[in-house]
């Protein structure tokens, strides 16, 4: 805590009477990880100039018990005050004596404190905030309170120039006015709205801001991450891509199979969170994906946008469309023979496996016992692309792993410290903060896939259609196993009809006289004919 009292004469003259003078006092708290409190105040009765710097440390003690705080380091540049504090000097002066006693009484109630004189220099800013206050012309009897409130000090632009923008979700009234608006307008030109309550909104709330070059404004969150700050009506575009997609494949068969059975896994991944549900099957069946589907995607997590699958038998029937038309989801199939068309489902499976063989060393038929532990693991593991655990990301804070029950981690002693009403506030600050954390998961995704592709299409060479080019498709199926019937049989097989030009160059293909159908196929599986 840094203090400082300033007292002056309302015309610049010596006063005999210090009771005639002006007075303020500034009060200046960094915290440990340097976040800026400042309050400065006015007042109401004139005083000398110790005793104005008596007033500020007073002030601020009695601010430190209310944060509240148990050690506080004090500095400040009277070198009187400091020293009568520690005891170095006697209060010989009678108008201080009432002061010096209130400010012991004070500091008795700390667990520990430290008491430093510093140079004016060093005490700069609660030096500016009592000449501040001292300045003010008021009318007798008067008293009027500066507090610039608990925030971060605003940093210059040249200290941001590698802002990383984050999509918050933030609104300001229900009308369909942008409520960026009056920040960009005061930021950039110093004009504040004409309603009164929007004006001492702004003006505190402007501190918080930060109005980029192109006019883009940031918010600068608690741990010094800059936000990017979006319209209302792109909240609801924003936070749809939670849980918005999920891929589903299918693993398998196992051979032999389980102890039990088993010779199947059904899975299915969030495109958002990474967090993956899986359940181990004898038989694959329409009905069995469509039961899963209910089971563990809307009744858990509700109704999503749109499930990507392959082309397998047990995704393709009537009863998954019934369900899809129900409850009006997108059913999006991916490209023939092209596992990157489903890419985030291949990737788990991959990971799953993995998972199970470590699991299993000993017992490989006991795999599907092993299962849901395997899930656990996966969902409580860091994401490279999130940056976060699937577990965090959907339930707002990290799982607590039987480990640490069995040797209690630093979290845990925490939390069994707390009384009943603190865990619930600690909670209600976790779900607070989960759609911050979840749009940050976001940008950190789409920087993520936006490295992948880059380095993916260097080594790409681009090969596109348009509707109507004929084309060849390679012979399918597409497996390394297969006995071919010699050399001498076509790779190719075709001529196709492009009827339709999907995203991220995928086809959909009919034949020449346009009787049948073909599924939809990626270019790296096509090349152009020609007659």
């Amino acid at each position: 805590m840094y203090f400082d009292g300033a007292s002056r004469s309302p015309d610049g003259k010596k006063q005999e009477n210090p009771k005639n003078n002006k007075a303020g006092i500034g009060i200046v708290f960094v915290t440990p990880d340097n976040a800026i409190i400042t309050h400065s105040f006015a007042l109401s009765e004139g005083c000398s100039n110790n005793e104005a710097e008596y007033e500020a440390v007073i002030a601020g003690l009695e601010l430190a018990l209310q944060i509240p705080i148990e050690e506080l380091s004090i500095y400040g540049d009277s070198e009187l005050v400091v020293k009568q504090l520690h005891g170095e000097y006697i209060v010989k002066k009678t108008s201080l004596i009432p002061y010096h006693e209130r400010a012991d009484q004070l500091l008795s109630q700390f667990r520990k404190t430290h008491i430093f004189h510093v140079k004016r220099r060093t005490n700069a800013r609660a030096d500016s905030l009592a000449s501040l206050a001292a300045s003010l012309t008021l009318p007798d009897s008067k008293t009027i309170t500066i507090t610039i409130g608990e925030r971060r000090v605003l940093q210059p632009l040249k200290e941001v120039s590698d802002l990383v923008p984050i999509l918050v979700v933030t609104t300001k009234g229900e009308n369909d006015e942008d409520w960026r608006e009056p920040f960009i307008t005061y930021l950039q030109h110093g004009r504040l709205p004409e309603d009164k309550v929007k004006r001492i909104e702004v003006r505190c709330g402007a501190t918080k801001f930060v109005l980029w070059k192109d006019g883009t404004l940031y918010k600068r969150s608690l741990d010094g991450m800059y936000m990017r700050c979006i319209a209302k009506e792109r909240i609801q575009e924003v936070m749809a891509e939670t849980h918005a997609a999920w891929g589903m494949d299918i693993i398998g068969p196992f051979v032999p199979p389980s102890l039990a059975g088993y010779r199947y896994i059904l899975a299915a991944t969030d495109y958002f969170s990474k967090w993956a549900e899986a359940v181990a099957l004898k038989d694959i069946k329409s009905t069995v994906v469509s039961e899963f589907i209910q089971t563990h995607i809307i009744y858990r997590f509700g109704i999503s946008e749109s499930i990507i699958m392959d082309n397998g038998q047990p995704f393709r029937s009537d009863a998954l469309n019934k369900l899809f038309t129900k409850y009006k989801i997108k059913n999006n199939h991916s490209s023939r023979y092209h596992a990157p068309a489903n890419g985030l489902a291949e990737a788990f499976n991959k990971t799953l496996c993995k998972l199970l063989k470590k699991m299993v060393d000993k017992n490989k038929k006991a795999w599907h016992e092993k299962l849901q532990e395997a899930l656990w693991a996966y969902r409580t593991s860091h994401r490279t692309p999130t940056q976060a655990t699937p577990y965090s990301l959907v339930f707002g804070g990290e799982a607590v792993l039987p480990l640490e029950v069995q040797i209690p981690s630093l979290g845990v002693a925490i939390q069994e410290s707390l009384t009943e009403d603190e865990s619930a506030r600690v909670r209600l600050a976790e779900l607070e903060a989960l759609d911050e954390r979840r749009l940050y998961a976001q940008q950190n995704l789409e920087i993520y896939q936006q490295r992948m592709a880059n380095v993916f299409n260097k080594r790409v060479r681009l090969c596109s259609f348009k509707k109507e080019d004929l084309v060849l498709m390679v012979r399918t199926p597409i497996v390394v196993s297969r006995r071919t019937k010699g050399k001498l049989e076509p790779k190719w097989k075709g001529p196709y009809v492009i009827e339709k030009v999907y995203f991220n160059g995928a086809y959909f293909l009919i034949t020449m006289d346009g009787d049948r159908i073909i599924p939809p196929t990626n270019a790296r599986f096509l090349k152009r004919y020609y007659p």
